[in-house]
């Protein structure tokens, strides 16, 4: 079977078979002068008869060499048909747990498949092959089209085997990589906009995942008016703009002050920090004031203890964007604040195991030695094409040459 890479160039070569029709035709319709001496030129007894005309070979070179050559600029290419007894599949998988827990999560995915039907075996296990300390699931093949989420044990290396009858579609070795990841989410409603000194903040986390809703987030950024704390995941470090509401937490006006405020703090160096535009808000009792503004709280923060059943949960009210009404964001004072937050919130460091709210990754490493091959390699065209353009033009070209150095008759 033939195809072609770029078969818009396959017009080229009606155009040169039309062009060399219409050249061909107006050369035997088209009346010359000529002396009355030529006409009478050759018309011995033998050579008085009628003489056919005939295409000269230059003219049909060259067209022949146009022909290839439109030809190779569509990028023939030969492909051998296909095996319909051999069943393949494009497998898309991944393996995905939280740290501390005994399973972990594989998704599994199928997608252009074809020879397919029925069911297919998927065996997840610690050693090759072992349907015995692993993981052995059948699913049809519409399951699969859709996408399949499996229950698989949380071990540092695990291997990977989906197979159709006789078949293996695909096989892959996950090698557990445990790092402490940092989910960062946002909530922003219309019109609104996270402040750009936060995003900076935390976006520079070494293995910060941003608005991946699969992970649970160790910070969310919110600026809603509609804002509802309850739907929060526990142990969450909430940080809200100056018009998010909080429980405990009534808003009121915006102030712009006559000129830049300092903020007041007994426990931040806010000396360098002035404010263009804050909120006023009146707190409840179980608010932490960590900074005023003009007798206003300018950062409280709400903590909930942790309980046996309810894990730390925390939340920081700023009154005014740190980078957006004032210059706190290029402070020291503001990256070493929310430092000091996460090591609360999440104390584990670099060079520990993950938190218990980190996610664990396996990286895959696939083998393709025993999946099928349902057709060959295609074989390009072009090169045989484009040499025999080139071959034709160079003989064109040497016959014209001959011509030219040959004595006339």
């Amino acid at each position: 079977m033939i195809m072609f890479a770029a078969p818009a160039w396959l017009i080229a070569m009606p155009l040169v078979g039309i062009l060399g029709v219409w050249a061909l035709w107006r050369g035997r319709h088209h009346v010359q002068r000529v002396s009355s001496t030529r006409l009478w030129e050759g018309l011995t007894g033998e050579a008085s008869g009628k003489k056919s005309r005939h295409v000269d070979p230059v003219w049909l070179m060259v067209f022949l060499a146009s022909l290839l050559a439109g030809l190779a600029l569509a990028g023939p290419r030969w492909q051998s048909a296909t095996d319909p007894q051999v069943a393949t599949a494009d497998v898309h998988w991944a393996i995905r747990g939280i740290a501390g827990q005994t399973q972990a999560e594989l998704f599994v995915r199928i997608e252009r498949d074809q020879g397919l039907s029925g069911t297919c075996k998927l065996i997840v296990a610690p050693t090759e092959m072992d349907e015995f300390t692993g993981v052995v699931k059948q699913f049809s093949v519409a399951d699969l089209r859709q996408g399949m989420v499996v229950q698989v044990p949380n071990f540092p290396e695990l291997q990977a085997t989906l197979t159709a009858g006789p078949h293996v579609l695909a096989k892959s070795t996950f090698i557990r990589r445990d790092r402490p990841p940092f989910a960062l989410l946002t909530a922003v409603a219309r019109g609104g906009k996270i402040d750009p000194a936060l995003l900076r903040l935390f976006s520079v986390h070494p293995s910060v995942t941003t608005d991946d809703p699969t992970i649970r987030p160790a910070v969310l950024l919110v600026d809603d008016p509609r804002f509802e704390a309850d739907s929060v995941d526990a142990r969450t470090l909430v940080i809200a703009s100056p018009r998010t509401p909080l429980p405990g937490n009534t808003l009121k006006q915006v102030i712009t002050p006559a000129a830049p405020a300092r903020p007041q703090s007994a426990q931040l160096n806010l000396a360098a920090v002035r404010v263009n535009r804050y909120t006023s808000a009146e707190l409840s009792s179980d608010w932490e004031i960590l900074a005023t503004l003009d007798g206003h709280p300018w950062i409280a923060m709400r903590t909930e203890s942790a309980t046996p059943t309810a894990p730390l949960r925390r939340s920081v009210w700023l009154a005014s964007n740190p980078a957006q009404d004032g210059n706190w964001g290029v402070d020291l004072s503001f990256v070493l604040f929310f430092g000091e937050l996460l090591d609360q919130m999440y104390p584990a460091t670099v060079g520990t195991a993950p938190s218990d709210v980190g996610v664990v990754e396996w990286t895959e490493r696939r083998d393709t030695s025993g999946e099928p091959s349902p057709t060959v390699a295609p074989i390009s065209l072009m090169p045989g094409a484009g040499l025999a353009a080139i071959v034709l033009l160079a003989s064109a070209s040497l016959l014209l040459f001959r011509r030219a150095h040959l004595p006339p008759a």
